[in-house]
C-alpha cells in the first residue's frame, strides 16, 4: 500500500508539473479569436486521456504444484575448530562458500565430554566466523537412543547459549532419538522441544532418528533426520515411506536426509532421489559417519557438490564431471533470473512515442494508463530458464505541444510477478519497477519531425520459493535501466490521413546489481539498436483508425542481460533471447463529440506479449 501511495503521488508530481505553468499562464492570456475549426478545436486545449490496459497473461493452474525441486543444506561438521591443519582448512572449506549455498552448520559432536559440555575459545571464534560468512550455527545434544537424563540434555542446550552467546546459536541438534514407538519416547522428544520453544523460542529444533519416524512425534521438531544412511543402501535398499509426514510432499521444508560414504559418481543419482522422497534439507557427502571421525572431512567436490544441490548447475551436463585439475577452465552454470525490467521499459517507451505522436498544435496533453497482467511466456534460448510473467501498475505521459516542439514528462510503476518453470519450477520473482523520463519532438518541417526519449528504470528483485528452501530463496537484487532513443519520421499525406515511415536509433544500457547473499556479482552491458517502422491512420468523419507495425533490432553480440560471476569461481549464464522483434498496434478512435472521445486498439510486444487498450478521452 505505501509503493502505491508513492507512485500516486510521483505520478500527481508529474502532472502537476506540467500542468501549472500552463494554467497560469492560460489565466493571464487574452482571449483567441477563433480562426477555424482547428483553433477552435485544438489550440490551448486540454486533454485527459484515461486509458485501460489490459494484458492477457493468466496465473498458470500448476504452480504450486510442482514436485520437489527446491532444496537446502543443513550440514553436520564434526571436526574439531582448529588454528591448524586439518581442522583450519576444513572449516575455512565451509566458510568459503558461505551461507548462501550452507546456511546451516551443525557443531561436532561432544559425546565423549559427558556429563560436562566444555566452551572452547576455537569454537567461539569459528561462530563468529561462520556468522560473518552468512552460516547459522547449531548446537548439539544426544539422548542414547532417548534415554539419556534430561536435565543433562537441558544442561548442553543452555551451555551452548552461555558460552557462545545466544545471538550466535540458532538452533539445536538432537542426536540419537527414537521414532517414537512408545509413548514413552514420544514424551522424550516432546520434553526436549518444549523446554527448547519455552525458553529460546527463535531457535530451530533439528531431531535425529536416522530412519523413518512414527508421526505421533512429528510435532515435535522443526526438523526431522528421517534418513541417515549409505548411498548404497539409499541407492538400492531404500524401504518405502511408511508415516505421512515423510509421504506428504507438503512437508518437505521439515524432512531432512543425509546420505554418507558416497561417491562423486553417485552424487546426482543420490539427488533425484531425494527430491523424489520429499527431502527439501539435504547433506550429501563422501566421507562416513563411524565415531569418532565421521563427517570431519569434506565431500569430495564439496563446492561442486553444494551448488547443485541448491539448482545451481551448468545447462547440460555436470559439474562432477568436470575437469577440476589447476588451470581447469572455469564452470558455467545457470540460475533463475529475467528480462521484465526490459520488457516494462520497453512498453513505457512505446506509450511515449504513440504519446508525442498525437500532440497537437498548442495542446497539453496528459494520458493516465492503468495496466493489468502484461506478459506472458518466456523460454531462454540457449538455457534451461522458463518463466511466466504477469505486471500491473500505471503509465503516466504528460506533454505540451510548443507549435514546432513538444516537451513532455514520462512516469511508470508497475509490480510484477514471475513464475519460473520446468527446471526451476517451484521459484517466483517479485519484481517492483519504476521508470521515469523526458520526451520531446521537433517539427523540421511539415511533413517531418524528429522525436527522442530518454528513459530511466529501476527495479527490485526479490525471490521466494514454493517451500522456503533453496539458495535462490531471499535472494534480492536491484537493476537499473538507461534507455535514449530517437526516432526520424515523415509523413506522406492522402486524403483524409497520412502514413509515417520512420526509422529509429538507440543506446540501451541494463545494470544488474550484486546478489550479496550468493556471492553474485554484478553485470553491466551497453548495446546500441535501431527500428524501422511505419505508422498510419485513415479519418472516415468522426472514426478515425490507426495501425504502427514496427522492427527492432539490437547490435552487438550478447543479449543487454550478460554473464555474471558466482565467487570468481563459476560464471553465471547470460539471458538469451532474439537480437530481433516485432512490435504492432491497430486500432480506432471514435469522436463523441468535440470534447469526447472513445478509442481502443491490439497491441503486440515482442510479438508475444498483447495488450488490449480502452481510451476515454476530455478535452476542456
Amino acid at each position: 500500500m505505501k509503493r502505491n501511495r508513492l507512485a500516486a503521488m510521483i505520478a500527481a508530481a508529474v502532472i502537476i508539473g506540467v500542468v501549472s505553468p500552463v494554467l497560469a499562464a492560460r489565466g493571464t492570456q487574452a482571449p483567441k479569436e477563433a480562426v477555424g475549426h482547428e483553433a477552435r478545436d485544438e489550440a490551448d486545449r486540454i486533454q485527459i486521456n484515461f486509458e485501460y490496459l489490459r494484458g492477457f497473461s493468466r496465473k498458470p493452474d500448476d504452480v504450486f504444484d510442482v514436485p520437489v525441486r527446491n532444496q537446502s543444506v543443513i550440514m553436520p561438521a564434526f571436526r574439531w575448530t582448529s588454528h591448524m591443519n586439518p581442522g583450519a582448512s576444513f572449516w575455512d572449506g565451509i566458510t568459503s562458500v558461505g551461507g548462501g549455498l550452507v546456511p546451516y552448520v551443525a557443531f561436532g559432536s561432544y559425546v565423549g565430554a559427558d556429563p560436562v559440555l566444555v566452551r572452547r575459545n576455537e569454537d567461539a571464534e569459528q561462530m563468529q566466523k561462520n556468522h560473518a560468512a552468512g552460516i547459522k550455527n547449531i548446537g548439539y545434544t544426544y539422548t542414547r537412543q532417548s534415554t539419556r537424563d534430561l536435565n543433562k540434555v537441558y544442561s548442553d542446550i543452555d551451555n551452548f547459549v552461555n558460552f557462545y552467546g545466544r545471538e550466535n546459536i540458532s538452533g539445536y541438534f538432537i542426536d540419537e532419538v527414537m521414532r517414537g514407538n512408545t509413548q514413552a519416547q514420544v514424551d522424550y522428544i516432546k520434553s526436549i522441544y518444549d523446554y527448547v520453544k519455552s525458553k529460546y523460542p527463535e531457535k530451530i529444533v533439528i531431531a535425529n532418528c536416522g530412519g523413518e519416524i512414527r508421526d505421533a512425534v512429528a510435532p515435535y521438531a522443526d526438523i526431522w533426520l528421517t534418513r541417515e544412511v549409505t548411498a548404497d543402501f539409499y541407492l538400492n535398499h531404500n524401504p518405502p515411506s511408511t508415516s505421512e509426514f515423510t509421504k506428504n510432499p507438503a512437508n518437505a521444508d521439515r524432512n531432512f536426509h543425509v546420505i554418507h560414504t558416497t561417491s562423486p559418481e553417485q552424487y546426482e543419482e543420490v539427488l533425484r532421489l531425494s527430491r523424489e522422497r520429499n527431502a527439501g534439507w539435504l547433506f550429501i557427502t563422501s566421507d562416513t559417519n563411524a565415531y569418532p571421525s565421521g563427517y570431519d572431512d569434506l565431500p569430495t567436490y564439496f563446492e561442486d557438490l553444494m551448488m547443485t544441490i541448491n539448482h545451481f548447475t551448468p545447462t547440460r551436463g555436470s559439474l562432477f564431471t568436470r575437469s577440476h585439475g589447476a588451470g581447469a577452465p572455469k564452470p558455467t552454470i545457470e540460475m533463475p533470473r529475467s528480462k521484465v525490467d526490459l520488457d516494462l521499459m520497453r512498453a513505457v517507451r512505446g506509450r511515449g512515442y504513440r504519446s508525442l505522436e498525437k500532440t497537437r498544435d498548442g495542446q497539453l496533453k496528459i494520458d493516465i494508463g492503468y495496466l493489468r497482467r502484461y506478459g506472458g511466456d518466456y523460454s531462454d534460448k540457449s538455457s534451461n530458464i522458463k518463466y511466466h510473467t504477469r505486471s500491473s501498475g500505471v503509465m503516466v505521459n504528460a506533454s505540451k505541444d510548443f507549435g514546432k516542439f513538444a516537451a513532455g514528462a514520462i512516469f511508470g510503476y508497475q509490480k510484477s510477478d514471475v513464475d519460473y518453470r520446468e527446471k526451476y519450477g517451484g521459484v517466483h520473482e517479485k519484481v517492483t519497477s519504476y521508470q521515469f523520463g523526458f520526451s520531446g519532438k521537433y517539427d523540421l518541417k511539415k511533413d517531418a519531425d524528429i522525436t527522442g526519449q530518454l528513459i530511466y528504470s529501476t527495479n527490485q528483485h526479490k525471490f521466494r520459493t514454493n517451500n522456503g528452501l533453496g539458495a535462490i530463496a531471499g535472494a534480492e537484487y536491484r537493476s537499473r535501466i538507461l534507455d535514449l532513443n530517437a526516432r526520424l519520421g515523415r509523413k506522406l499525406f492522402f486524403r483524409h490521413g497520412y502514413i509515417k515511415p520512420y526509422v529509429g536509433a538507440g543506446l540501451t544500457r541494463v545494470q544488474e546489481g550484486a546478489i550479496g547473499k550468493l556471492n553474485v556479482s554484478g553485470a553491466s552491458r551497453n548495446a546500441l539498436n535501431g527500428s524501422v517502422g511505419v505508422y498510419g491512420e485513415k479519418n472516415f468523419g468522426k472514426l478515425l483508425v490507426f495501425g504502427d507495425f514496427e522492427y527492432e533490432h539490437r547490435f552487438g553480440g550478447g543479449s543487454y542481460h550478460g554473464v555474471r560471476d558466482y565467487a570468481g569461481r563459476y560464471d553465471v549464464a547470460p539471458l538469451d533471447y532474439a537480437r530481433g522483434v516485432f512490435n504492432f498496434a491497430v486500432g480506432a478512435r471514435y469522436s463523441v463529440s468535440d470534447l469526447f472521445q472513445i478509442e481502443t486498439s491490439y497491441e503486440r510486444q515482442e510479438s508475444k506479449n498483447k495488450l488490449l487498450r480502452v481510451e476515454l478521452s476530455a478535452q476542456f
